[in-house]
Formats: C-alpha cells, sequence, structure tokens
C-alpha cells in the first residue's frame, strides 16, 4: 500500500463491491478481504481489495473463521 493512498469505510467497499454492508462486514471479519480495524472502524485499501478479488480462489486458505464458506464449497 502506498503511504499516500486514500484508505476506504465500509460504505465505499460495499458500494465498489456491489454488496450490502452486512455483507462487506462478514468479509472484513471472516479475512476474506484485506482490512485494517482501528478501535470500531473498518479501513480498506482499495488496491489490496482489488488484488485480493482478482486473485485465484482457494477456499481452504482462508481463516480457520470462513468456515462457512469452506462447507459451502463441498
Amino acid at each position: 500500500m502506498s503511504e499516500f493512498e486514500k484508505l476506504i469505510d465500509i460504505n465505499e467497499l460495499a458500494e465498489m463491491l456491489g454488496v450490502s454492508r452486512d455483507t462487506a462486514y462478514k468479509y472484513a471479519r471472516e479475512g476474506v478481504i484485506p482490512s485494517l480495524r482501528i478501535r470500531r472502524t473498518w479501513r480498506f485499501s482499495p488496491q489490496a481489495v482489488r488484488d485480493q478479488m482478482a486473485a485465484p480462489r482457494d477456499l481452504w486458505a482462508y481463516p480457520a473463521t470462513a468456515k462457512a464458506l469452506r462447507k459451502k464449497a463441498s
């Protein structure tokens, strides 16, 4: 991440991904997308999110909190 890159909030992320705020929060909590949490505020690097979404999917590589995603894939 560039030191001058603007971080976006949850509303901008939801709009960028075309999902609801609840879904964006879920993705952040489960580690599906890279995020930074500062106290009660979530921030996201648009470039890191784009890179993650463009990367090949390996559902087994997600953190253990994403168990539900792995179960759906089976």
